[in-house]
Parts: structure tokens; sequence; C-alpha cells
């Protein structure tokens, strides 16, 4: 499943996420989806507003054909792009490690798997700045987003490896590559939608289920997800229909 918003009033918030504020690496992997190229889809933290050109870690697939991204980025030039053309259902991850020697090397955006050359219209800096609250369905308060979106894992402190955004590529859920610091799965069926690993759960207004066939069909190999343990204290890797099946009785 997934969530589908409506472009103009749906929203979802997760508030502030530990350790993403000021964090020197982090990563967004999120699938988007958008049936039509005059659609805008994104999602990512923000600690005021886009036109404001406040702080901002996020990823948003912008109606022109450029994949923006902000990291580490201020100003209202404060962000940088790759062209992705095209519609449906697009993988899209951004690597952010400020420990890196340039903006280029700090600051990867893929595609499906594959890093992109990225136009730098600014610097990308050493550390985030304050990028909460979080939301799914908008990179900013005063930029509300259409489209689709699905299977998102954040990483808070942790810049993941290329190959680790490969196979998120391929449909491996987030918590079965590295466990994410959140991972929203967006299968729910009303507010909040559940964040079943950071307990970062999404209030909605609006949105609506929707389809991801590229993770959810069926699939000859075997998936599997993280669940924690009641109370904190670890966790076991469960089959993912088994832990989709709870979770949707559970909603």
């Amino acid at each position: 499943m997934a969530r589908s918003f409506n472009g103009s009033t749906d929203t979802s918030t997760a508030g502030t996420i530990a350790g993403l504020n000021s964090a020197t690496a982090a990563t967004i992997s999120a699938w988007l989806y958008r049936s039509s190229t005059g659609t805008t889809v994104g999602l990512g933290g923000c600690g005021g507003n886009a036109s404001g050109g406040d702080n901002r870690f996020s990823l948003i697939w912008f109606s022109d054909g450029n994949l923006y991204f902000s990291a580490a980025q201020t100003g209202i030039g404060g962000y940088s792009y790759a062209a992705v053309s095209g519609t449906g259902w697009r993988h899209v991850a951004l690597v952010y490690d400020g420990s890196q020697s340039s903006s280029a090397t700090r600051a990867k955006l893929f595609v499906d798997g594959v890093q992109l050359s990225v136009t730098f219209v600014s610097g990308v800096g050493t550390a985030l700045g304050t990028v909460s609250p979080w939301r799914i369905g908008q990179d900013a308060s005063d930029r509300a987003c259409g489209g689709t979106v699905a299977e998102c894992g954040l990483w808070a402190g942790t810049a993941l490896a290329d190959a680790q955004v490969v196979q998120l590529s391929k449909g491996v859920p987030p918590p079965a590559v590295l466990k994410p610091t959140a991972y929203w799965p967006l299968i729910g069926r009303a507010s909040p939608e559940i964040d079943p690993v950071g307990g970062y759960n999404l209030t909605l207004t609006g949105t609506s289920q929707a389809d991801h066939p590229r993770v959810y069909s069926p699939a000859k190999r075997a998936r599997a997800v993280f669940v924690p343990a009641a109370g904190g204290g670890g966790g076991s890797i469960v089959p993912l229909v088994q832990h989709l099946n709870r979770m949707r009785r559970a909603g």
C-alpha cells in the first residue's frame, strides 16, 4: 500500500525526529509516483518554509522535470537538482555525509539505484540545521505536493552505502537493509500512520490509500522486515507478508 496526496490540503506530519536536527549524516529513501508530468511529489523536514529559504532536508520530484533536494543548504537558492523526467514509480534516495570534503561528495542523489549527476545551486554544508517537523506529502509547510509516496525510510546520523541504496531500489524494505531511525510503510487505514520501528507516527490530514505494485506485488524471493520488541530492547526479522497482515488487522 501507499498514500496519495491531493496537492493542496492533504498532509502527514511526524514532528521532530531524534538526531536529525544538526546531523552530520542522514539518508532518505522512498518510492514516489506520479501519473502526469505536471504533478509534484515529495517529502522531507523543514524548520520553516521553502519560500523563506529555511533549513530543509528534503526530496521533491517537481513538475518541471527535475528532482530537487536540500541538505545543509540555506537561503532561497539553497537546493540542488538533477533531471528526472517521466511518470510512474521511481525509487529515490538522498545520502548526506557532512564529513566529506566537497558538495559533490557530501550529497549523493539516486534514482532507481543509480547515482545521478547533480547541479549544485548552492554549496552543501557540514551539518544540517533545524529540519523539523518531518512531513510526507510536503517538503515544507508552504508547499503541498500531489502524487503518491510509499515505503519511506529515514536514517538520522547514517549515510547509507551505495550498495544499500541499490538494495532499497530493488524493493527490499528499509528495516531489512539497515535498521532506520524512522520507517513508514504507509499501509494504514487511518490516522495515525504507524512507524513500527522508531515510533514516529504520522498525523494524517486527508490523503487516501493507494496501491504500490513495485514493492507489494507477488515475488519469488522472500522479503523480511525488522519488527522491534514491545517496550524496546531489540526485535526480530519476520516475513514481510506476515508483518503486513498483522498491521492491517491492527489498523
